[in-house]
């Protein structure tokens, strides 16, 4: 499968994985052929792309790093947790939070290689899970004990619980913010770190892990300022999750980028904005061309990733689908370029590009 914007979807392509409501209900099956009504559900709702299954895609499998079901009852929790600041179940917190523990220990060489879909008004919930995931597959990294995956997941987990502190209308305007929308906006690590202190059972560690994930280590981040080792490396951890997911996802106020873009930057970051040590157990751990991807190599030829390899990122095994004239070929050969050092990945396709070129076919 692979993952193609809602503005591309047709009328006939076949859904890769299952799509599910806001409240964990599937919205759309996994291998549903789609229809015109369909894609304008997806798209009213705010759907911003589908995995679908097509012919050079079909037995290509990208795989969660955690279960479906894991993942619907982490965004609900959240989801209860904003709704009901003062009084949450925490309980529930460390039972969530230690399920994708166990399920992420369970293969230490994973990569994260999938973006859950989720709708605009979904995003909250969403990217809260996913900085957990992001932040614990990092902490495995470094070894940290139980007690210090649970104090990190948790922090991760709650890590924006004070932005339903923040006015509506402010945390989901579309525009330009003003000054003093932004300082309210910058006032939910505030909110957190108060609403965690409202619950014993939350460790210290995991409220400073929220007050402090917008520090940065050259003193430019918020709340306070602080710089270098006065911030905690678990909120480091959880910054640069934070950053990753929020860079690499369709927001209400801007698009996303692509994951090797996102790569770039944070590789330009380390002992700047975070910790050197830490960028690179994050980089190690993130893949520049997800499966699925659509890709131009420096033969002038196209492509598309079939599988990443843990500390290869420029490298992954590549099948390829046309010959640089935009033929295609057949039958599809494919390649593992870490096996070739004369080959590299030029760049991205766009939707529109593959698109084009498919069509071409046969002229």
């Amino acid at each position: 499968m692979r993952r193609v914007p809602s503005s591309f979807l047709k009328s006939g392509m076949i859904t890769g994985s299952h799509i599910y409501t806001l409240d964990g209900r599937i919205l759309l099956a996994k291998g549903v052929e789609l229809t015109d009504g369909y894609i304008d559900k997806l798209v009213s709702k705010g759907i911003p792309f589908v995995y679908i299954d097509d012919d050079i895609s079909r037995d290509i499998f990208i795989s969660d790093v955690i279960l479906d079901e894991t993942r619907l009852k982490a965004k609900n929790h959240i989801r209860k947790a904003i709704s009901n600041m003062d009084s949450f179940d925490y309980q529930e917190t460390k039972s969530v939070v230690n399920e994708i523990i166990e399920q992420l220990l369970s293969n230490r060489d994973i990569l994260y290689d999938l973006e859950d879909i989720r709708s605009v008004d979904d995003y909250l919930f969403g990217h809260s899970v996913n900085v957990c995931v992001l932040s614990v597959i990092i902490g495995i990294s470094m070894n940290y004990n139980s007690e210090q995956l649970e104090n990190l997941a948790v922090g991760a987990l709650l890590h924006d619980i004070g932005k339903g502190m923040v006015p509506s209308h402010i945390l989901h305007k579309a525009g330009k913010l003003t000054s003093d929308e932004f300082e309210e906006i910058k006032n939910h690590s505030k909110y957190s770190l108060e609403i965690l202190r409202k619950n014993d059972s939350i460790s210290s560690v995991s409220r400073i892990i929220a007050y402090q994930h917008h520090e940065r280590y050259n003193r430019e981040g918020y709340p306070q300022g602080l710089g270098g080792k006065e911030i905690l490396d678990m909120a480091q951890i959880v910054g640069m999750a934070d950053v990753y997911d929020a860079i690499t996802s369709d927001r209400c106020y801007g698009d996303a980028i692509s994951p090797n873009e996102a790569y770039e930057l944070l590789a330009g970051s380390g002992d700047y904005y975070f910790k050197y040590s830490i960028v690179q157990k994050f980089l190690f751990k993130l893949v520049l061309y997800p499966t699925g991807t659509m890709i131009e190599l420096s033969t002038d030829e196209i492509g598309i990733v079939v599988k990443n390899t843990l500390g290869y990122p420029t490298k992954p095994i590549v099948r390829m689908l046309y010959n640089s004239d935009f033929s295609p070929i057949e039958p599809y050969k494919e390649f593992d370029l870490f096996q070739f050092n004369n080959i590299t990945i030029r760049r991205v396709l766009s939707e529109a590009e593959v698109v084009k070129i498919s069509s071409s076919e046969g002229k």
